[in-house]
């Protein structure tokens, strides 16, 4: 179920990138929204509702990253053989940070110190803004 709400994503930022919105433009606007959406998600005593809404926001953004990230990289990696291997690379990273990050947030909520999780989520959100690389033809 939530899969499909990850292709959605996917192929609404698709359709976003063709009009013309700039690729860094529109991964701070996702970061923005993915932190609204763990807040709704992660926010404790918020009823059922909200919650699962989150948490589809949450899939949709999510889905919404990978496509501005995959779509950034032949920007970043010209030649196809590296950027094969920048795909690979990059689809792994994200398969170990998806397996490793609740080893990081769930004893931060188990523990009821809810503003330290609000602090972890504003930072990888920062980082990946800082991160993401900038292509010189992107100045549209």
């Amino acid at each position: 179920g939530l899969n499909l709400v990850m292709i959605v994503g996917g192929v609404l930022t698709a359709a976003l990138l063709a009009r013309g919105i700039r690729h860094a433009l529109l991964f701070r606007i996702l970061i923005v929204l993915g932190l609204v959406a763990a807040i709704v998600m992660f926010q404790p005593d918020m009823p059922r509702a909200p919650r699962i809404a989150g948490l589809v926001g949450w899939m949709l953004v999510y889905g919404a990253c990978i496509a501005v990230v995959t779509a950034m990289l032949p920007r970043v990696v010209a030649n196809p053989l590296p950027g094969a291997a920048a795909a690979g690379l990059l689809s792994q990273v994200a398969a170990l940070t998806t397996f490793l990050t609740p080893y990081v947030w769930m004893p931060i909520l188990a523990s009821g110190r809810w503003p330290l999780f609000l602090v972890v989520i504003a930072a990888a959100g920062a980082a990946g803004i800082l991160l993401f690389p900038r292509a010189r033809d992107e100045a549209r």
